[in-house]
């Protein structure tokens, strides 16, 4: 019995039913069938289209290759190509596709029929199958790709017996039989889970029971189609009964089904009520750590979920009321869950003005999310300004499981509100004040940068306004480290991609934490700039040259001879002349050549005169 892939009429697909276990993933046959009206999805169109193609370009080159060991007989062609037609129609549903008796017809084709012609055959009963469907617009036209592309398990065993000794067939035909039925399971499982893989993201394990299930009954449907094959006539009096009592347990497997679908659909629009916050309509509490352990236990993927809290919520509901903060609350959540869709992410109401965001964004995507979500919970207007403070954590690099993701991710997040509150409070002492009781250590690194950078402006001709500024700039350019984790700041060896990933948000978490300040809000651009390169590398914004504001240029070069010529758990320190030839080789690509040149002769100037 040979199945068809995710949603289709005939080969093999995903997780299974099996016997009385029908309604196990009655969620996977139910979604097969919403689908098979539609039109394939254009990631589906494209992976099914390249199968679909490479199966006729490699049938045609097998007709045309291999050897005929029988004589065409159109009659013959037709009448196995009809009958396959027929069984394709008796349909099992297995998980996210179908499992049809085609194995009482293909058997007796790679007897009757020259060997090479076997594959077109087979995709020509495919689709004769389904031409009803099709007519009748209860498939899409484009789901007959899926169709020839099932078509693919047939080559194997047209391989095999084409290319077996002729002299063998007697004695060795048990050896050789076994050996096409093996490569027929190969090609089929080959097939489906390119397209289950590349088209839906099914997990190869998630299609184990239903390849096991077709495969079992194909291996014993295999030999009643080689009696046929062998007796000719008197093999249609076998089969003939056979599929019709299949059709009658496809019929009675099919009524089940859709009991179970019933069923299903009733017990998980119970548990969808229970999994959805009521006032803002997306997932709750409980829906978020149901995720965290599926996805989790099901992949190894790198996720980031971020708990976000709203600052100025409280004010907004006690000047406008309830209802009105019912309504803000609903308002950000359709806004926050439309903003993570496209990084694979999906947003949740912890309760309050609590949110929740996880996702896998690709590597470089984490700073866009933050950034996106953190825009969409922010509102502001007449009387009120409502906007978002985050605890962000990668799993599995920093938490293996959901109760200690949350833990870090509660902890980062109100360290960061901690801080913003001391910021409106006393914004440039409170918030090096903040900073320096995180790392004591950053009170003479600041310090020295802040003075460098000054020094710099000065020589340059910056005004007195540019030059206060940049002063605010160098001592508060640290600032959003206080929410990357110690054990990424202190570690001695290389960041992991996640953990360098982490460690270049600083920059924007400090422009975010400066901008609860109005007055420091020109800093914080300043500040969300200090990583940025010359030759446009660099983060958060990738700007290159006179983009760059001129005060980050200048913190750029004097915190990293600062850090050069520091003690660091991560490098060596190295001598005031090191760390200038280092600045002079980097001139151009990482820094501002002008500015280079200016400390550079700015050091030089003040070791001259140490020594006179």
């Amino acid at each position: 019995m040979s199945g068809v892939g995710s949603t289709e009429p005939p080969r093999s697909g995903g997780t299974g039913f099996a016997g009385a276990g029908a309604g196990s993933d009655e969620h996977l046959v139910e979604e097969a069938r919403a689908r098979r009206p539609e039109r394939l999805s254009p990631r589906d169109l494209v992976v099914t289209g390249l199968l679909a193609s490479g199966f006729l370009a490699c049938a045609v080159a097998m007709a045309a290759a291999l050897p005929w060991h029988h004589s065409l007989s159109s009659l013959t062609v037709a009448a196995l190509v009809a009958a396959y037609a027929l069984l394709s129609r008796v349909e099992f549903e297995v998980g996210p596709g179908s499992a049809v008796p085609v194995q009482l017809a293909f058997v007796p084709m790679l007897f009757a029929l020259p060997l090479p012609l076997v594959p077109l055959c087979v995709a020509a009963g495919y689709l004769l199958g389904a031409l009803p469907e099709y007519l009748g617009g209860r498939i899409n036209p484009t789901r007959g790709l899926v169709l020839v592309s099932s078509s693919w398990y047939s080559v194997g065993p047209v391989l095999v017996l084409s290319l077996a000794p002729s002299d063998r067939w007697t004695a060795g035909r048990a050896a050789i039989v076994l050996a096409a039925l093996a490569s027929q399971f190969a090609f089929d499982g080959a097939s489906s889970l390119i397209r289950e893989r590349l088209a839906f993201g099914h997990s190869p394990r998630t299609l184990v029971s239903s390849f096991a299930w077709i495969w079992s009954v194909d291996a014993l449907l295999a030999p009643i189609g080689l009696v046929a094959a062998l007796t000719g006539r008197a093999g249609v009096l076998l089969v003939l009964p056979l599929a019709a009592l299949l059709h009658l347990m496809a019929r009675e497997r099919r009524t089940r089904i859709d009991r179970a679908v019933t069923y299903g659909q009733a017990y998980r629009g119970a548990i969808d009520d229970a999994n959805r916050d009521e006032l803002c309509e997306i997932g709750n509490r409980r829906k978020l750590l149901a995720d965290l352990e599926r996805i989790t236990a099901q992949s190894d993927d790198q996720l980031v979920l971020v708990v976000y809290d709203l600052n100025g919520f409280k004010d907004y509901n006690d000047s406008f009321g309830h209802p009105a903060g019912d309504a803000l609350l609903r308002r950000l959540a359709r806004k926050l869950a439309d903003a993570v869709e496209p990084f694979h992410g999906e947003a949740y109401r912890l309760g309050g003005d609590e949110f929740c965001v996880l996702a896998a964004p690709r590597e470089e995507g984490a700073g866009r999310l933050l950034d996106a979500a953190c825009a969409e919970l922010s509102e502001e207007g007449d009387g009120f300004d409502v906007s978002a403070c985050f605890g962000a954590v990668f799993i599995p690099a920093e938490a293996w499981d959901a109760s200690s993701a949350l833990a870090l991710a509660d902890r980062r997040l109100y360290a960061q509100k901690h801080t913003t509150s001391l910021s409106r409070a006393q914004p440039h002492v409170a918030l090096l004040e903040a900073m320096f009781e995180r790392d004591p250590e950053l009170r003479e690194h600041v310090r020295n940068v802040a003075s460098m950078s000054v020094a710099v402006a000065m020589q340059l001709g910056c005004e007195d306004r540019q030059v206060e500024e940049l002063a605010l700039a160098a001592e508060l350019h640290d600032i959003g480290k206080i929410a990357v984790p110690d054990s990424v700041l202190q570690k001695a060896g290389p960041l992991t991609p996640e953990e360098r990933t982490l460690m270049q948000q600083h920059t924007v978490i400090g422009q975010r934490i400066l901008a609860a300040v109005p007055a420091l809000q020109a800093v914080g651009a300043v500040v969300r700039a200090t990583h940025e390169r010359w030759d446009g590398a660099g983060y958060a914004d990738g700007l290159a040259g006179g983009a760059i504001p001129l005060p980050a240029r200048i913190i750029a070069v004097c915190d990293a001879f600062e850090a050069m010529t520091s003690t660091r758990p991560y490098a060596g320190t190295r001598t005031t002349d090191e760390a200038l030839d280092e600045l002079r080789r980097c001139a151009g690509t990482q820094f501002d050549p002008e500015i280079v040149g200016v400390f550079c002769k700015l050091v030089a100037g003040a070791a001259a005169t140490a020594a006179a």
